[in-house]
C-alpha cells in the first residue's frame, strides 16, 4: 500500500487531477484475490464513466 500512494501521489504532481486518476483504498486484514474482486465493477464504472 505505500507504495501505491507514492505513485498516486507522483501522478498528482505529474499532470493527473483527481477527476483522472483515482486511489481507492479499502482496509483489510489480509490481502485476498476474493476480497478485491468485488471492487472490479466500480473500477470498471469509473474507467469507462462517459463524460
Amino acid at each position: 500500500m505505500p507504495n501505491s500512494k507514492k505513485v498516486y501521489e507522483l501522478l498528482l504532481q505529474n499532470g493527473f487531477t483527481e477527476s483522472t486518476v483515482r486511489q481507492v483504498i479499502y482496509e483489510s486484514e489480509y490481502h485476498s484475490f476474493d476480497l478485491g474482486v468485488q471492487y472490479v465493477p466500480d473500477a470498471l464504472q469509473w474507467l469507462f464513466r462517459a463524460e
